[in-house]
């Protein structure tokens, strides 16, 4: 039995192209990158040599 196409959208309307993007398919768990990190850890660096006083706050 031969398989059926797939329907296509009407002729007026058009598709999202990003829709079916290869790129799109690898989306997982989001989470800070190694920069935003390293950054982060500068930021707290700097805060903790500026303001000893004020590290444990």
């Amino acid at each position: 039995m031969a398989k059926k196409p797939a329907p296509q959208a009407p002729l007026g309307r058009l598709r999202n192209p990003l829709h079916d993007h290869p790129l799109l398919k690898k989306g997982a768990a989001h989470g800070k990158t190694a920069k935003a990190r390293r950054r982060n850890d500068k930021v707290k660096m700097g805060r903790e040599w500026d303001y000893p006083s004020r590290a444990a706050a």
